[in-house]
């Protein structure tokens, strides 16, 4: 009789979908172990224990990668609540993007890289939120650190926080101890800028290169600068 599923060196049911296929292939379906070839689906296809189906689409619910479009970037995953994934919201399974650096395009229809800072975006889960970023308008942002204005939406950090490079870093109070770059690195609600010793001063001494203080002409009173009497 023809075989099913996973038998080795066989006539196959093509009937049922199968055929006689390679177990070195990339997908989780076979695992690349001896024998060499099985009885199997190709592989935009899985067996459902009867038959060779169509492997499903994002957000259809799973038990196995195997059966998930994994040339597409889906994988069968549970939906954790206390993870950064604005994307969705579910219970059980699911084939899906990984949720952490990738995200379903509509247009290409498959998994993406999520975006960096500074990107166009239309949606949160398109953007890295793992190191802070949020899809915001230029008109909904509070913040120096964005003074151009733009039409479309970009991965930016949140007020009170700036971009250091790689991260959204929350912005800086009075400190002496740590260098800043720009007064978009600095508290500028609270009246803190970025100086030097030229230009500004702290009342726990002198600063050296630039800092987070107040400009010379008010002091830090512990919450905020205020003026000088």
């Amino acid at each position: 009789p023809k075989k099913l599923d996973s038998i080795a060196k066989c006539e196959c049911r093509t009937d049922l979908g199968l055929i006689l296929t390679s177990k070195v292939n990339p997908y989780s379906c076979y695992s690349n172990l001896a024998p060499n070839y099985v009885c199997g689906c190709n592989n935009s296809q899985y067996w459902n224990s009867s038959m060779c189906v169509n492997k499903k689409i994002v957000e259809q619910s799973c038990t196995t990668n195997c059966e998930c479009k994994e040339d597409l970037g889906l994988l069968c995953r549970e939906y954790n609540s206390t993870a950064l994934q604005s994307c969705y919201s579910f219970t059980g399974k699911k084939c899906l993007c990984e949720l952490t650096y990738s995200y379903w395009d509509t247009t290409q229809q498959k998994c993406l890289p999520k975006l960096l800072h500074d990107i166009a975006c239309d949606n949160n889960c398109q953007c890295r939120e793992d190191l802070g970023l949020k899809c915001r308008e230029y008109n909904t942002v509070v913040n120096s650190c964005y003074s151009a204005s733009f039409i479309n939406k970009k991965c930016l950090c949140e007020d009170g926080y700036y971009w250091t490079g790689s991260i959204c870093a929350i912005k800086m109070t009075e400190n002496i101890l740590t260098t800043c770059s720009s007064s978009c690195n600095c508290r500028e609600d609270l009246g803190l800028g970025c100086y030097d010793d030229t230009i500004g001063e702290s009342c726990s001494g002198n600063v050296t290169g630039l800092k987070c203080v107040c400009e010379k002409t008010k002091f830090w009173n512990g919450s905020q600068c205020g003026m000088t009497f």
